[in-house]
């Protein structure tokens, strides 16, 4: 793996450093323990928490913390200096940008369902909420501009025997009330 030199900060970035600011764009935020799943999958943990923290120190990403579950568990997201390194590989829309997350834990788990799904071999795209709010929808546009306008948690392009669907994903941590339910289902109906 090539790593690239970057002259304002004196760190080298590589390919990976790139791909997970990416990410941390998408899903927002991350466990620890995700980033190593998703991009350290053969490393050991010194090794890719050290690399975590140059990704830091470099304010490219930024470490805190959650209580999960009675843990106190690392998470990272991306920082502006991380978003604007990253912003032109992106094709951003212009219209919609949110970098931070609104709701950690929800977006946590968002991630690591992120992981689970895509482990599957018929799931061929996984769209998560920040890209198909952020950026421009390519050649999928059309069948994607409905998970825009219902704000769906993520949608997956999923091909079978008899071909490719999208789906969406909507992922809630508590029981709403009846009503909510019932409206959602409604709007994706007439969508």
């Amino acid at each position: 793996m090539k790593e690239r030199k970057n002259s304002r900060n004196n760190v080298l970035l590589t390919e990976r450093d790139r791909c997970i600011l990416h990410f941390l764009f998408e899903q927002k935020v991350a466990l620890q323990k995700t980033i190593s799943m998703k991009f350290f999958p053969n490393v050991s943990k010194p090794t890719y928490i050290n690399r975590l923290q140059k990704l830091v120190r470099n304010n490219y990403i930024v470490k805190s913390a959650i209580c999960k579950n009675g843990n106190l568990q690392v998470i990272y997201s991306l920082s502006n200096k991380g978003f604007l390194l990253i912003r032109q590989r992106l094709n951003l829309n212009g219209e919609f940008l949110r970098v931070k997350s609104d709701a950690i834990i929800h977006d946590c788990q968002l991630s690591e369902i992120r992981l689970v799904l895509e482990n599957f071999k018929m799931v061929d795209n996984y769209y998560p909420e920040n890209f198909i709010q952020c950026c421009l929808l390519g050649e999928n546009t059309k069948k994607l501009l409905p998970y825009r306008k219902l704000n769906s948690d993520a949608a997956l392009k999923i091909t079978g025997k008899s071909g490719s669907l999208f789906v969406a994903l909507e992922y809630e941590r508590s029981l709403k009330n009846r009503n909510t339910y019932a409206q959602k289902f409604l709007d994706y109906y007439l969508n």
